[in-house]
């Protein structure tokens, strides 16, 4: 693709722009609605919602959930506060401090606990959060193609900040007893529950950002993303 092609989807930053990051905020809010629909000229599902196979939601004493078909909704409406980029001989490094203000997860989940007596029980499961914070930290290296400079997005992490969730769910043979214990069960460990849920969440939304980017990056080469200039 064109430099003209590429100005259709974003706002071109030059990569010695004294005000870089600024630009490159601005450039992904204008890409926003794009993204969240889906580019299909550029390979790009829609962001919104976002697919997860398999997350582990609880792996405590006496509780375990695992969820699966997922759907995450929420990541396509964020609030970027800054975001930094370092260049390296061979790339570098973009740092993004965002955040979500509602993030929704739906899924299927298997439960089994241990709440008087041994249960186990499946359904769908609802998890609300908001104002989740999210520090990202993007690596990407500058390679060849076709003799051709091109960004390749090498790794990522995601960190994320959840204080508070609420969790709506209803399993196929449980009773309102059963359904109330288990409720209970989660008001209870908290913080257990995130420490388990959380980082899983984590890689899923890294691994599936990070093919997203490196699908549109593959479009373009690196002087057309960030030319070399101001």
């Amino acid at each position: 693709m064109t430099c003209s092609s590429l100005s259709s989807y974003i706002h071109v930053c030059g990569r010695r722009n004294p005000k870089l990051g600024e630009c490159i905020t601005e450039s992904v809010i204008a890409l926003n609605e794009q993204l969240r629909v889906g580019i299909p000229e550029l390979d790009i599902p829609p962001v919104e919602p976002l697919f997860i196979d398999t997350v582990e939601l609880a792996n405590i004493q006496n509780f375990k959930a695992i969820g699966r078909n997922i759907t995450l909704f929420g990541l396509a409406k964020h609030i970027i506060h800054s975001v930094d980029i370092k260049f390296t001989d061979d790339g570098g490094t973009v740092y993004i401090d965002c955040e979500f203000p509602d993030v929704r997860l739906k899924a299927l989940y298997d439960v089994e606990a241990r709440i008087l007596v041994p249960i186990k029980g499946k359904g769908p499961i609802t998890i609300n959060t908001k104002n989740v914070k999210a520090n990202v930290k993007l690596n990407f290296k500058i390679v060849k193609r076709g003799g051709v400079d091109h960004i390749y997005f090498s790794s990522m992490t995601t960190m994320l900040t959840i204080k508070e969730f609420d969790v709506d769910f209803v399993a196929e043979n449980f009773d309102k007893i059963l359904q109330d214990a288990v409720t209970q069960a989660l008001s209870s460990t908290h913080q257990e529950v995130l420490d388990v849920t959380k980082p899983n969440l984590e890689k899923a939304i890294s691994e599936r950002i990070l093919k997203i980017g490196n699908q549109m990056c593959k479009h373009f080469t690196y002087d057309e993303l960030l030319p070399d200039r101001e």
